[in-house]
């Protein structure tokens, strides 16, 4: 089947819930197991990702509830409550906060007090981080390590709070001001967990810078991440939704993040060809910049033109391998680093 073949059946099975071909096991690959036509598959991974979600933000509370910082809980669960109006349609592995850097002190401390632990929960037991690592993802990404908590020792489960303090990617040299995005908060709940999350004109400017991330990232593409689920969740969220068009522009231009909202749009209305989406392209086509639309990479200095047509890239399973094949040695490096401290 082609790529023409198969973007005209995702499109029916959205629209229709049929298709001509058997994509299941294209959908599955591409972690978009909830537009399976076997709902069989989908069903069993839901009860599963229930199960743990529940545990997960029960076991939060004492923290979430307890922060007295800015703050906003956003992807994961959160998302799937917005797309879904159900917080467990859609999996996920941890909880993401997004604070300023200022409050890291006050974060830490109520995760310790909280039974957290900084480290990664491998093989039955916490690992915790080494200076070193700890000081790679603080200086070189918008993240800090994780902190875990095991909240049940027989079944090996855990949670992981993932500490976001900027929305823009450690490449890019231009950081966004995380206090400004988190004057745009709201109220929201999960299983009886009361928490911030942001409003959802910021919220969906996080979803595709962090998409966008994973579209573009060298290290994201050669570990096999470009995948149609970053397209289908833009799609929804705006079908689902609806953020306001005027307030998404406006942020938009605030924090200066259009053209990479405007792109993951773009690629979204080419597989998806809702005319629902006319109105969101028009509004943000001001914020278009040539030079990312047919290019990867998240900076200028690594940036590379596309040589595989988009609809040839969503599809196929060498696209790491052409990825990898393109990058410099200096690159090569920087990557081996990436694996070694993150």
């Amino acid at each position: 089947m082609n790529s023409h073949e198969l973007i005209q059946d995702i499109r029916t099975i959205v629209k229709y819930k049929k298709a001509k071909h058997d994509i299941d096991s294209f959908l599955k690959r591409h972690n978009c197991d909830i537009l399976c036509l076997d709902k069989e598959v989908y069903l069993e991974k839901y009860e599963k990702n229930r199960k743990i979600i529940i545990e997960r933000f029960l076991a939060s509370k004492e923290f979430i509830e307890g922060l007295k910082v800015p703050y906003a809980l956003f992807k994961g669960a959160v998302l799937s409550k917005q797309l879904y109006k159900d917080p467990f349609a859609r999996n996920s592995g941890d909880i993401d906060l997004l604070f300023c850097i200022d409050n890291y002190s006050e974060i830490k401390n109520a995760l310790t007090q909280a039974g957290f632990v900084q480290g990664r929960f491998i093989n039955g037991k916490i690992e915790p981080v080494s200076r070193r690592q700890r000081i790679f993802q603080t200086s070189m990404t918008h993240q800090i390590p994780s902190f875990v908590k095991v909240i049940n020792h027989h079944e090996d489960m855990c949670i992981t709070i993932d500490l976001n303090h900027n929305l823009m990617w450690g490449e890019n040299k231009e950081k966004l001001e995380t206090s400004r995005v988190l004057k745009y908060v709201e109220d929201d709940e999960i299983c009886g967990v009361k928490y911030k999350k942001l409003i959802p004109e910021m919220d969906f400017i996080a979803i595709c810078l962090h998409h966008y991330k994973d579209m573009n990232s060298f290290f994201q593409l050669i570990k096999g991440h470009y995948r149609l689920k970053l397209f289908w969740e833009i799609y929804k969220y705006l079908i689902e939704v609806q953020p306001d068009t005027k307030k998404l522009n406006e942020l938009c231009g605030i924090l200066s993040v259009g053209a990479y909202v405007y792109y993951c749009i773009y690629y979204v209305q080419i597989i998806f060809e809702d005319s629902r989406l006319e109105e969101y392209l028009s509004s943000l086509c001001v914020y278009r910049e040539d030079g990312i639309m047919d290019t990867y990479g998240l900076n200028e200095e690594e940036r590379k033109k596309w040589g595989m047509p988009f609809e040839e890239r969503l599809i196929s399973e060498v696209l790491p391998l052409y990825v990898y094949n393109n990058l410099t040695e200096k690159e090569k490096e920087n990557i081996n680093k990436n694996i070694k401290y993150m």
